[in-house]
């Protein structure tokens, strides 16, 4: 019975090595794995970021130009100087 007995143990620790073991190799390949899909992730991420800051430099130019021109075309309309014309020269009281 002591030799059975002996077997079953032996059997029993040979299954939870081997058990353990593929349990660590799964897991180290989930590690992997998983660290592998944050750098994607982060990369994603600092891509949209680099597209939407570029997108709201280009908004605010957009929005810059159009007041500009908005400016330009309420000055003409008073009769104001444009913006970017110089100021008319008066004629002199006499």
């Amino acid at each position: 019975m002591t030799s059975n007995s002996f077997l079953r143990t032996c059997l029993l620790a040979a299954c939870v090595l081997t058990a353990t073991t593929a349990a660590h190799a799964t897991a180290g390949e989930v590690v992997d794995a998983v660290v592998g899909k944050a750098s994607e992730v982060a990369v994603k991420v600092e891509h949209a970021v680099k597209r939407g800051v570029k997108a709201a430099a280009e908004g605010v130019e957009t929005g810059a130009k159009a007041v500009g021109s908005a400016a330009d075309k309420v000055a003409k309309k008073v009769g104001l100087p444009a913006s970017g014309a110089p100021a008319a020269a008066s004629s002199p009281a006499r």
